[in-house]
């Protein structure tokens, strides 16, 4: 594998940089073998890295060893936040494949005032990236509101230089802020993720309907942006045997963040729609939820509680799990994009049951799913009562057709497409 950097003291994994340091430092000099024109990439993304975080922290890990191993790129940057704990972030991932994490320390970031945390993250990272951003380098900003600042400070700081700025829509961001944040807060990003994609180079959407939607909203991206799903380690998962699908009672799970753009709360309702049909229910269905509510939240006999888990944990969970439910929101623009957990349960053979929705339809068909349509609580009920009559061979045969759909969706195949999305702006030839 390709060593990036020779890296000093400043330069350290895990290295929490001040202002007047944000200011002063200076990445090394590339060394003589660098070869031209595969420059710099700096990755921003505004979280800890914590490995249990999420999607982006998810997609993290898979796409820097993807672009180590391609040597796409001589050195690789991280601009995020000091975690909290480093054991359980990436940064000893990032030190094994001698990728430079530049960390900014705002404290908790989901304490304070979210608009003063991200200005504070943004306006560190563009005077970091100042000192270190050449000819030639890619800027890939990991979403569109704090990353989005970062970008827009950093085209005007750095003006002389001529760089991409590419900006990877993770999912349709003021859809998701609409559940959770001020209309005030909403009405902000949406004005700084237009005028972000109207300064970006390249814009990629992790999904096709995520490029519909902004497409849609803007049609003036057609020239620039493109759809790169999301990627999975389909060998993760080889050593799971498939369910029997002949025992009693069957285990199902919700496995994720327990939100209610993922789902969560119709997750309970279906649960209890069961219940109230059938006293016996106990029998036929444990329900099981991983995620981060603690035990002391269970409000149903028949749920059991885990808590929140490590994605390498994921194999072992899925042992004692046959179904999985995915009942993310796409209406309004809740949810897009393909899902890396819809990616790694089909690898793993778990039958799926899940909103028929262009989110999930992107990978879903009736050949290797259960699908309801979007909110219709009862037709999941009927559903879940529908598999206990359907034959265990039935039942094998869509998690096998739901493997074979995802083996596209490889790691390589994943950075070749990003490779290809930035070669006609840096005319880059990968050897």
């Amino acid at each position: 594998m390709h060593r990036y950097l020779n890296r000093d003291a400043a330069s350290d994994p895990g290295t929490t940089l001040g202002n007047s340091e944000l200011s002063n430092y200076h990445s090394p000099a590339r060394t003589s073998d660098s070869v031209s024109p595969r420059n710099g990439l700096h990755v921003v993304i505004y979280s800890e890295l914590l490995r249990s975080g999420g999607g982006r922290e998810t997609w993290l890990a898979y796409f820097l060893p993807g672009i180590v191993a391609s040597n796409l790129f001589n050195e690789v940057f991280v601009y995020a936040l000091q975690p909290r704990d480093r054991g359980a972030s990436l940064l000893p991932l990032l030190e094994s494949l001698h990728v430079v994490p530049l960390l900014v320390d705002i404290g908790r970031p989901e304490e304070g005032k979210p608009i003063s945390n991200v200005w504070r993250y943004a306006t560190h990272v563009a005077r970091s990236m100042n000192s270190r951003l050449r000819f030639g380098d890619c800027v890939l900003l990991i979403g569109s509101m704090a990353e989005g600042v970062s970008g827009i400070l950093c085209r005007s700081i750095c003006w002389r230089r001529r760089f991409l700025l590419a900006t990877w829509l993770r999912s349709i961001h003021a859809g998701e802020l609409e559940t959770y944040r001020s209309r005030f807060y909403v009405q902000i990003a949406r004005r700084i993720e237009k005028y972000l994609l109207r300064r970006s180079d390249i814009v990629i959407a992790n999904g096709q309907d995520t490029h519909d939607y902004y497409l849609g909203q803007m049609p003036n991206l057609k020239s620039k942006i493109h759809v790169i799903p999301n990627a999975v380690d389909i060998s993760r998962f080889n050593g799971l045997p498939i369910p029997s699908f002949d025992h009693r009672p069957l285990q199902v799970a919700f496995i994720g963040r327990p939100a209610s753009a993922k789902g969560f709360p119709e997750y309970l309702k279906i649960v209890e729609r069961l219940n109230s049909t059938d006293e016996w229910m106990e029998s036929k269905f444990n329900f099981h939820v991983w995620g981060s509510l603690s035990a002391g939240n269970n409000p149903l006999h028949n749920m059991e509680y885990h808590g929140s888990f490590l994605p390498e944990q994921l194999p072992v969970i899925l042992r004692s799990v046959d179904a999985v439910f995915f009942l993310n929101r796409s209406a309004a623009g809740k949810a897009a994009g393909i899902s890396h957990g819809l990616l790694e349960i089909m690898s793993s053979r778990r039958l799926i049951v899940a909103w028929k929705n262009p989110a999930h339809c992107q990978l879903l068909h009736p050949d290797n799913s259960f699908l309801a349509p979007e909110g219709n609580i009862q037709a999941i009920a009927e559903i879940m009562l529908k598999i206990l009559q359907t034959a265990p061979d039935d039942l094998r045969g869509k998690v096998e057709r739901a493997r074979q759909d995802v083996e596209d969706y490889s790691i390589e195949n994943h950075i070749r497409l990003f490779a290809d999305s930035i070669q006609p702006m840096r005319g880059i030839k990968l050897g």
